[in-house]
Parts: structure tokens; C-alpha cells; sequence
């Protein structure tokens, strides 16, 4: 018997799983995937979240990774540039965009060092119920038998498309259905890339300096040109990179797939899910810490 059950283990699942071990309860943590491993996130940090992980003692951790400070925010209007440095949160002011792959690994294993058991390549196949509340999971990895165990409270932070959402009928709110689609690849010979937005009608671009010397630049556009921007993905990134990032579209596109997105809705879902789907006695306070980078 478990104290918490967590499904999901990257951003959100992981630094949940380890704030509770660090109080001391019992947590088990499931992911069908393995880490390392990249997932779809353009994964910039903003100084709330470096905060949160200067807190957790994960900051400087982050930082041994060589990825790269962004000390400025610069939006490119087009005939006006607006370049500054937000207010700090607790004294950091600046951005960092770690690989996914890197992030997730360094907050998996901060969870296991806390004494959080996890549990890679592991499906939830089923919530079990008792008295009108989730009990615990069923799980199965690969052809493995599936196995029930069993918590005081089990915690959905599995993403987009969430099992345990879904399962739980989690209500939604401010639902504005399907407003874009967006696509992003990495790119090398980016001359001096900067964390930067070029927002135009109709579209826009991110120029997000990230790890290995590459950039993350993704663009976004009305789920009305889905169907136009799928055809040539390619294309069309580098095309609007050439309008509006001033070249950038040049530079020697990293090799590998371009990474997106069918249109996906837009909505806000409960703030507490864990509260739903059941709660430790000390549930609340085991979980103000949480935030997601």
C-alpha cells in the first residue's frame, strides 16, 4: 500500500513524487517512457520555475548542463522591438531551455534520491475504485502480467490527453476548442541566437537557445492553416523563419524530424486534480510546493 501513486513522470509528475517522499510518504511513480528522453515541449523555464528548483536544491544541478542563460526577453513586433529583463522571482531573472531529455532525467532521478519508486515503460491500463473513490492503478509493462497496486491517493500529471483525466470525467472550463497548431526543430549556425518572439498576424515565431549549441525555433498558426502547414512542414517552418527572423532560415537545420502538433484543444482543467480522484490527509500541504517548470 502506497501513500501516492503518481502517473506521469516528467515536469509535473516527478517534482510531485519528490515532495512527497521528502515528507516522508510512500510514492510510486509511473511512465511508459524511459529516461533520458525527449517528449513534445519547445521546455523553456521561466524564473518561477528556476526558483521552485533553487528550492528543491535542483538549480545548480540544471545548470552543470551547460545549458545556456538567457539573461533577456527581446519581441520583435516588426517596426518595434521591445528587449528587457523581467522582474526576478526570488532573485533569478533569467530564462533557461533545457532538452527535455536532460530536464526530465535530472527531476527522475531527484525523485529516486528522495526514495520515490519508479516504474519506466509501465501503461496505466485502468484506475480501481472503491466507495465512489480511485483506489489505485492497474499497470501493465510490456508482456509482463498487470499488476493493481493500490494508494491513499493517486495523482494524473500524464499530460496532454491524460488516462487519468479521462477516467475520472475531469471537468473542464474555458474551453476555447482548437485555436493553433505548432511545429519546432533544432538548428545549428544560428548567428547569436537570443530568446526572442516575432508575433505577426496570423503567425508566430520562437528563437529559444537551448543545449549542444542549437536553437529551438518553433512557429504557431491558426488551427485554420493546419491542413496547408502539414503539407510541407519543412517548408513552411523555414519559409516563416526567412520572413520574419531576418535569415534565420540559412542557418543548417539540425538533423532530425520536425516535432508538432494536430490542433489541440484549448482549455483549463480543475486546479487540484488530485483532490478529485482522492487525498491524503495532509494532501494539500504535501503539494503547495509543487510547481511545474
Amino acid at each position: 500500500m502506497y501513500d501516492a501513486i503518481v502517473i506521469g513522470a516528467r515536469c509535473a509528475g516527478a517534482p510531485t513524487a519528490m515532495l512527497l517522499a521528502r515528507r516522508g510518504h510512500r510514492v510510486l511513480l509511473v511512465d511508459r517512457a524511459t529516461f533520458p528522453s525527449d517528449t513534445m515541449s519547445t521546455h523553456l523555464i521561466h524564473p518561477r520555475g528556476l526558483a521552485a528548483l533553487r528550492r528543491w536544491g535542483l538549480l545548480d544541478d540544471l545548470i552543470a548542463t551547460e545549458v545556456p542563460a538567457c539573461a533577456t526577453l527581446r519581441f520583435d513586433f516588426g517596426p518595434v522591438v521591445l528587449e528587457g529583463t523581467p522582474p526576478a522571482v526570488d532573485g533569478i531573472s533569467e530564462h533557461y531551455a533545457p532538452r527535455r531529455r536532460v530536464l526530465d532525467k535530472l527531476l527522475v532521478d531527484a525523485a529516486v534520491a528522495a526514495g520515490v519508486e519508479l516504474r519506466e515503460q509501465t501503461a496505466v491500463k485502468g484506475l480501481l475504485w472503491e466507495d465512489g473513490r480511485v483506489s489505485g492503478v492497474r499497470l501493465n509493462r510490456g508482456s509482463t502480467r498487470e499488476v493493481e497496486p493500490r494508494a491513499r491517493i493517486v495523482i494524473g500529471a500524464d499530460g496532454l490527453r491524460s488516462t487519468v483525466a479521462e477516467q475520472v470525467a475531469a471537468l473542464t472550463y474555458h474551453d476555447k476548442g482548437n485555436l493553433t497548431c505548432a511545429y519546432y526543430s533544432y538548428w545549428r549556425g544560428i548567428d547569436q541566437p537570443r530568446l526572442t518572439l516575432y508575433p505577426r498576424p496570423g503567425c508566430a515565431i520562437g528563437e529559444i537557445p537551448t543545449q549542444d549549441g542549437l536553437t529551438c525555433i518553433y512557429g504557431t498558426w491558426p488551427v485554420s492553416e493546419f491542413h496547408s502547414v502539414r503539407t510541407d512542414i519543412a517548408r513552411r517552418v523555414a519559409a516563416t523563419i526567412e520572413a520574419l527572423a531576418g535569415g534565420q532560415g540559412e542557418a543548417e537545420r539540425f538533423v532530425g524530424a520536425v516535432t508538432g502538433t494536430v490542433p489541440v484543444a484549448e482549455f483549463f482543467a480543475p486546479e487540484n486534480l488530485a483532490r478529485i480522484i482522492g487525498g491524503l490527509s495532509d494532501s494539500r500541504a504535501a503539494t503547495t510546493e509543487v510547481e511545474v517548470a
